[in-house]
């Protein structure tokens, strides 16, 4: 097996010299053992994780990143061999099949009669609080633009988790996507969703006292999103996506404007506080002490172009990033915790936020990898932060696709310092590529795709791969190793 050596930057001056695979058939472990991993037969399309950041019982639930599942159930009673005991799809394959891949009328511009709009729903997200389970509704990524899909959330009653029980479907308005992510904290649901008359992703807040009637209670957006309403005041030019990079753009002889995706991509909620990723716009906190009317605090947009607008923006000198996929309070601290699912150069990483004063939050400090620097890696492997949890006040697990499960002190948290890491064999037949950041050729058997990380009773960790690798059971052995 190869390995090349690397120095995390921590963005304070501070370095630490680790391994990292670069190919070869078994895992490449530090402070962190493999207790077990599910059955082969459960490898596919496993999405992000339904509780967290600790499991709820035996059972543990996953969003399903196949096209065809809405979400599974796993049962934990092994942690050697977690099993899928339950697959609810999102349409009935065998009364409402989907069409093959290379279906042409998948490729037409009207829609086709008869279309199930569920074969077009994506439904990657689910979140869990007691009998309760939320599913998100979007458009499949893998599916057509031009048919309709299913767009919000549906309810499950999972008291039998093997049998679970769909309550009711919430349906946005509107031709939109749906709904991307969303935080329920057992009585209301906070959807990043698109909604007719905005453009982009706005907060919709959905109370679910009765799951089996939703009602929208309250909504918060970006002034510049309502459209037309707000036209004349949208200091952006909106993009296709998250994943380009901001750029300017010249919309007058004397006026430049920055292209970004300006919408609402996740959030946590903690008391009266809702702590917002809004894509290139930054991190936004809000007070919901009123559902129906949510209060700004502060919007701390930390994505910046270059300077001016005919500065070259070279990725491997300006690392100013953008894209915030996720933010999390932690435990005990007046910090957030945030990741950046940055797609191309420079991939996404960590930082951290001081919120001691929350109408004015500050970077204390940043984690990245030389790997953020854009090595020549192949399509597909993406070193960009994902989805993270803090365990206590001093240890912060990050699910980094590419790169797999890291483990980072936070305990001084503007020297953060990685202390374990867990980088999940990978297969396949990319050979070859030069790598920039190593200076050496490297071989990479294909990506894996680290997606989810949760936490369960007696120390175990539970790692999603959204690409075929399945559940992983894990175990952080390393300095402040949680035992519960």
């Amino acid at each position: 097996m190869k390995r090349g050596s690397f120095a995390a930057d921590t963005g304070a001056g501070e370095k630490k010299d680790a391994e990292v695979l670069v190919v070869g058939p078994r895992a490449d472990a530090w402070n962190i053992e493999e207790v077990g991993r599910s059955d082969p037969a459960d490898q596919r399309g496993i999405g992000k994780w339904g509780s967290w950041p600790h499991t709820e019982g035996r059972y543990l639930f996953a969003g399903g990143d196949a096209p065809d599942r809405c979400f599974m159930a796993f049962d934990l009673k092994d942690p050697a061999h977690p099993k899928v005991v339950t697959t609810v799809y999102s349409y009935d394959p065998i009364k409402s099949p989907t069409p093959p891949p290379k279906d042409p009328r998948w490729s037409q511009t009207t829609p086709v009669p008869g279309w199930d709009p569920a074969w077009n729903t994506h439904t990657h997200y689910v979140q869990q609080s007691g009998n309760i389970l939320v599913v998100n509704q979007e458009r499949s990524r893998a599916g057509s633009n031009y048919q309709d899909n299913l767009r919000g959330i549906k309810v499950y009653d999972i008291s039998n988790p093997r049998e679970p029980k769909c309550l009711s479907f919430f349906a946005l308005p509107g031709k939109g996507k749906g709904v991307h992510h969303f935080f329920y904290d057992g009585r209301y649901a906070y959807l990043g969703a698109e909604y007719e008359g905005f453009i982009d992703k706005i907060l919709v807040i959905v109370d679910l006292k009765d799951p089996r009637n939703p009602v929208e209670v309250g909504k918060w957006w970006v002034p510049g999103q309502k459209t037309p309403e707000e036209d004349a005041i949208r200091d952006w030019v909106p993009a296709s996506g998250f994943r380009e990079r901001i750029v300017w753009i010249q919309v007058a002889p004397d006026k430049w404007l920055p292209k970004k995706y300006v919408g609402m991509h996740w959030l946590s909620v903690q008391g009266t506080r809702a702590y917002l990723a809004y894509h290139h716009a930054g991190v936004i906190i809000l007070d919901i002490s009123d559902k129906r009317n949510p209060k700004f605090i502060s919007r701390f947009d930390y994505h910046f172009p270059p300077k001016t607008p005919h500065e070259d923006p070279n990725p491997a000198t300006n690392w100013h990033g953008g894209n915030t996929h996720m933010v999390k309070p932690i435990p005990g601290r007046q910090l957030l915790g945030v990741t950046d699912e940055l797609q191309v150069c420079p991939y996404g990483w960590v930082r951290f936020i001081d919120i001691s004063d929350e109408s004015k939050p500050q970077i204390i400090s940043e984690f990245k990898y030389p790997e953020n620097r854009c090595p020549n890696f192949p399509r597909g492997f993406q070193p960009y932060a994902h989805m993270a949890n803090a365990w206590g006040s001093n240890l912060w697990f990050v699910a980094w696709p590419a790169l797999g499960l890291r483990v980072i002190d936070i305990s001084n948290p503007r020297k953060p310092v990685e202390v374990g890491h867990y980088v999940p064999p990978v297969i396949g037949s990319y050979t070859g590529l030069e790598s920039q950041t190593q200076g050496m050729i490297t071989e990479y058997r294909d990506y894996v795709e680290s997606c989810d990380v949760v936490f369960g009773p007696g120390g175990l960790l539970y790692l999603s791969d959204a690409k075929g690798g399945g559940v992983r059971v894990l175990k952080y052995t390393g300095p402040g190793a949680p035992t519960e």
